[in-house]
């Protein structure tokens, strides 16, 4: 086990993955057109897609935490608090909930690729801010 904290694991999506984050961009209405994406891509603008896949790798990696996911989605999709804050909740639920399949890391220290879970728990909304002991 890598004790180097300068290290981190790298999150790496599984294919069926982009088909969810697909399906979460139409739900919250951060759906581009091809020729508006195209454009920004051109510019060297970043898409909608593109910000919202690396918000989520970026909570996979632990760079984001759960607390300040509903933040992050606000400021960098430019999305309501209310719809943040579902959006939060169904990242956390469909990509990092413990009954979800594992996901492919890379090791830092060995470079190689290992499936592992993430044990992240969805949410909980009804708790705030008090602390929980792990399971």
């Amino acid at each position: 086990m890598n004790t180097d904290k300068s290290e981190k694991e790298r999150f790496i999506f599984p294919e069926n993955n982009a088909f969810l984050i697909t399906e979460i961009m139409k739900k919250y209405g951060l759906e581009e057109k091809e020729g508006d994406s195209l454009e920004k891509i051109l510019r060297g603008e970043k898409t909608k897609g593109e910000i919202t896949a690396k918000i989520i790798k970026r909570r996979g990696e632990k760079e984001i935490s759960e607390k300040n996911l509903t933040t992050e989605i606000k400021k960098n999709l430019g999305l309501s608090n209310e719809k943040a804050m579902a959006m939060a909740e169904e990242i956390e639920a469909k990509f990092f909930s413990p009954t979800k399949a594992p996901v492919l890391v890379i090791e830092p220290k060995t470079k190689k690729e290992v499936w592992k879970k993430i044990e992240v728990r969805p949410p909980s909304r009804s708790s705030g801010d008090t602390y929980q002991e792990p399971i």
